[in-house]
């Protein structure tokens, strides 16, 4: 078998050396990670809640357009109907327009046929 033989000395001091250095990352590095592992939480909660609050924004903009559109087009078949009624309306006033000057073309008809008849 083998027998034991002790350590040697520069083997404890590299073991003592690595003691240190677990030590420096135990009260040093360590702390240092958890809180920036907590920041980055932080961050992150603050990042999914700003998304959150941006698709409710963008959920309410799309309503508000839906409900423009909506408007814009009830707008325009308005407008077709009101083009509709004003032409119907000119129609109307061009036919009174004729009817208005009938009496007179009838007396300047009337005027010609007496004019007529006097050379007759």
């Amino acid at each position: 078998g083998g027998m034991l033989h002790p350590p040697s000395q520069s083997f404890l001091g590299e073991c003592a050396a690595l003691q240190s250095i677990d030590e420096v990352h135990a009260s040093d590095h360590m702390p240092r990670i958890e809180e920036c592992a907590k920041v980055l939480e932080r961050f992150t909660k603050h990042c999914i809640d700003c998304k959150n609050a941006m698709s409710r924004c963008v959920h309410s903009q799309i309503k508000s357009i839906a409900v423009l559109q909506n408007r814009i087009s009830v707008t325009r078949n308005k407008l077709s109907a009101y083009k509709e009624v004003a032409k119907n309306i000119e129609d109307a006033c061009n036919h009174l327009n004729l009817v208005f000057h009938i009496p007179s073309a009838y007396y300047s008809c009337l005027a010609e046929v007496i004019r007529r008849q006097s050379f007759a």
